[in-house]
């Protein structure tokens, strides 16, 4: 194999390293309608856009609407037909207990047991007759001992309070029959009728509406 000699070979004579080149390192550039192009001269054609050409600011023509705020609806309503009546800011409850919480009974390191306000009976057939009226309760009612009272005569005694004292009728408690939970069909067993989910979250709802309302 022959070897050649690095003298007899050719070498640039710029060098080696990066400016090498016999191309001018700032191009001749003149400036033609506001675009920069290199020096005709060379055969060299390229023209670019000047640096105050880039990115021009275009305005969009905002249309305004017809009415203030888009909406042409009077302020004040004038008092007609259609008119809605809504109460007073001083009609509101305001001397109240706010930011009420659901209570929950149970001991320390305990399961935490929701406090329920209403009571399931769960009975195969509830016999309960009202104590006033004589008939069967239909809904939620209220109990004490063996007595029943429906809503609607538990509510008409504690405004009168001509039948019975109202020490007597705050005894009652409100009691709720097992019939729209489950149904037993003449035995002890439990057919569920409604999902468990959601009666748990019926339970908390009604716990706490009744923070607000009794």
């Amino acid at each position: 194999k022959a070897v050649v000699s690095t003298q007899s070979t050719g070498t640039n004579k710029l060098g080696y390293s990066l400016g090498a080149r016999s191309a001018n390192r700032f191009p001749n550039l003149k400036c033609r309608n506001g675009y920069f192009a290199h020096d005709l001269s060379r055969g060299i054609e390229l023209t670019f856009p000047g640096p105050t050409s880039y990115q021009n600011e275009e305005k969009k023509v905002v249309k305004k609407n017809k009415e203030p705020f888009n909406n042409s609806s009077l302020r004040f309503q004038p008092e007609g037909k259609h008119t809605v009546y809504q109460p007073a800011p001083g009609t509101y409850e305001h001397d109240v207990k706010r930011f009420r919480r659901v209570e929950f009974a149970g001991s320390f390191g305990g399961k935490q047991q929701l406090m329920e306000t209403i009571s399931i009976k769960c009975v195969q057939n509830n016999e309960d007759v009202c104590d006033s009226c004589k008939r069967p309760p239909i809904g939620d009612y209220f109990t004490y001992k063996t007595r029943a009272l429906c809503r609607n005569c538990h509510s008409f005694h504690s405004a009168y309070g001509e039948k019975y004292p109202p020490s007597y009728l705050q005894a009652f408690s409100k009691v709720r029959d097992c019939s729209e939970i489950h149904h037993h069909d003449g035995t002890s067993a439990k057919i569920k009728l409604k999902d468990p989910k959601q009666e748990r979250k019926q339970r908390y709802r009604e716990a706490y509406f009744h923070q607000y309302f009794h």
